[in-house]
């Protein structure tokens, strides 16, 4: 079975890696490429499980409210813990930005939505049910023999 310190190891480098998906999604949000997207968000899914994984590892190992006296005298392991905890400070903001952002998209698709939902209701239809143009032209209809 390893050890805490390797297990932090392990989820350190897992969430250096999910904060660098987090920023591919971001980039992929900022130009519009919303056929990246799915991709990212299983990426970010499979991420998530395997951070929760070893998270839950470490804590089997060193349960949380042991942490800081586990830490006292283990300086390399406790420079692995704050960026671990530094890190997760950045993932949620980023986790942040990335929902705002989304979510501005999905108000702004909602509000086009709506307006083409909108005209479609107020328009008159071209065709009618025979398949001719129901728009009056003021002349006599032409039919083709």
């Amino acid at each position: 079975m390893p050890d805490a310190h390797s297990v932090m190891s392990a989820e350190l480098a897992a969430a250096k890696d999910f904060l660098s998906l987090l920023k591919e999604e971001e980039s992929a949000l900022v130009a519009g490429d919303t056929e990246r997207l799915p991709g990212i968000v299983q990426s970010k899914s499979e991420k998530i499980r395997n951070i929760a994984r070893l998270a839950q590892e470490r804590n089997q190992l060193v349960p949380l409210p042991e942490m800081d006296a586990w830490l006292k005298n283990r300086p390399e392991s406790s420079k692995i813990w704050q960026s671990l905890m530094r890190l997760s400070e950045e993932i949620k903001e980023h986790n942040r930005v990335n929902g705002a952002m989304i979510d501005m998209r999905l108000r702004s698709t909602q509000q086009a939505l709506n307006m083409l939902q909108s005209l479609a209701s107020t328009t008159t239809s071209l065709y009618g049910p025979d398949g001719q143009s129901s728009i009056p032209t003021g002349g006599s209809r032409i039919d083709n023999a």
